[in-house]
């Protein structure tokens, strides 16, 4: 049995965790800033980052698949079969993300208007929509050649790259947002959206030249890779999967807007800090996925068995402190956001349902990144399909019914959630308790 350290799964999660808070970290910044304009401008960033980033996780699925068959690889010792597939991955994100930009800033104003975005709200969301859409080549591409450094192990250099996207982001957002006095004139949710993009084509071609500095992939891509068709056969079942996904956030956010500008507000800055602090749990689940991939290479099942009881301990832990540290924030987190009464009292009424969800979302991201690792993509699809068709739908539609408003819709996240960590939970138990004995702390 191949025994997984805390130090080695370390190497691997915490450079990955600060890596994963970079897209967070930069919607965060745009909220923050732009919260000092009004609780419109806040929500019209909320809507349109929420549609670029559900479209991103959707086609960024890939990332994660191919660092999975580069860890196997790398388990097996056969680096040099996946060479030219690396290439050929990138190539197929940027057109994909090429064909995202043309398929949906034409239409950003029909797509808002089903959110039930109306008024100066729908012009300030599809203003800055369309300005940020236009990253969407750059950032799935730049995720996809992470997806490389983490098959490899090697977590670092994500981190360096994002690190430097988000200093950029930062400074743009002060200097295009607000201004600069004699040198550039406000430009609101606009200079947000601008700043982002800045951010994400620096970070592409930052990764692209650690990638040739340090891997000098085969760039033969006339010839499809043996592993393509395994790539986007996977691809398709994570996509499919986050769709799913993508449908959830859709109507959390829609019901969200049909309840006013102010409970679209305070829902946007709330979900900002969820997805914050799920990628606090990203580095761990990025551990589970390339540690997992290399063990199954070995086919080191009591390995496996190892690896997640210490990443649950890592992941539950790390949460819990997290809640404790909301619940002490309680009344001074959403000031730091916005100003506005109304969207600060609403934010107070369901913000402790956020926090609830926390260790539960690690048992959840956990599983996620242990099952991508070992190639079960399908049972992943599978398992959000039901969480959000007979846990989330059904659940919003009658928390709606009784008058919850925006508190409804996060009571019917946290089942969703529970529906998303339970399945999984189960399955690996039944395949992996049985190496329990192998199983030895360090």
């Amino acid at each position: 049995m191949s025994t997984i350290t805390f130090r080695e799964i370390n190497r691997i999660a915490l450079p990955a965790t600060v890596a994963g808070l970079a897209e967070p970290i930069l919607s965060i910044t745009d909220t923050a800033i732009v919260g000092r304009l009004g609780a419109q401008e806040v929500g019209a960033v909320g809507l349109g980052t929420s549609i670029f980033m559900l479209l991103f996780w959707i086609f960024a699925s890939m990332r994660a698949v191919l660092a999975s068959i580069i860890a196997q690889h790398l388990g097996k010792g056969e680096l040099n079969k996946v060479s030219s597939l690396i290439p050929q991955a990138i190539l197929l994100s940027a057109v994909i993300g090429l064909l995202c930009y043309i398929g949906t800033a034409p239409f950003s104003m029909q797509i808002f208007q089903l959110y039930k975005a109306d008024g100066r709200l729908l012009d300030l969301s599809v203003q800055y929509y369309q300005i940020r859409s236009i990253g969407f080549p750059f950032s799935l591409a730049t995720f996809t050649v992470f997806g490389v450094f983490k098959g490899y192990q090697n977590t670092f250099w994500i981190m360096y790259i994002t690190f430097l996207g988000s200093i950029v982001n930062i400074i743009l957002d002060f200097a295009l947002v607000w201004g600069i006095p004699g040198w550039i004139p406000s430009l609101g949710v606009s200079g947000a959206a601008y700043a982002s993009l800045c951010a994400q084509i620096i970070m592409l071609v930052t990764s692209l030249g650690f990638l040739w500095i340090r891997f000098r992939p085969d760039l033969n891509i006339r010839k499809l890779n043996p592993e393509t068709l395994n790539l986007l056969t996977m691809s398709l079942q994570m996509i499919t999967r986050t769709i799913a996904l993508t449908l959830t956030f859709f109507v959390a956010n829609r019901f969200a807007t049909s309840y006013g500008d102010e409970h679209i507000a305070a829902h946007t800055i709330v979900l900002n800090i969820w997805v914050f602090s799920a990628f606090f749990l990203n580095g761990y689940e990025n551990a589970a996925i390339v540690l997992a991939g290399k063990l199954s290479g070995h086919r080191d099942k009591a390995g496996i068995f190892h690896l997640a009881m210490k990443l649950l301990k890592i992941g539950v832990l790390l949460m819990i402190v997290l809640s404790l540290m909301y619940l002490a924030g309680y009344h001074l987190i959403p000031t730091f956001f916005i100003k506005d009464p109304t969207v600060i009292q609403i934010f107070k009424s369901f913000f402790w349902l956020m926090i609830l969800s926390q260790p539960i979302n690690a048992i959840a991201f956990i599983f996620d990144g242990l099952f991508i690792g070992l190639g079960q993509v399908k049972f992943l699809k599978n398992t959000l399909l039901v969480a959000t068709l007979l846990g989330f739908l059904p659940f919003v539609l009658i928390f709606d019914a009784i008058d919850l408003n925006v508190e409804g819709v996060w009571m019917a996240i946290l089942i969703w959630m529970c529906f998303r960590a339970l399945p999984p939970c189960f399955k690996f138990y039944q395949t992996y308790y049985r190496y329990r004995a192998k199983f030895s702390s360090d």
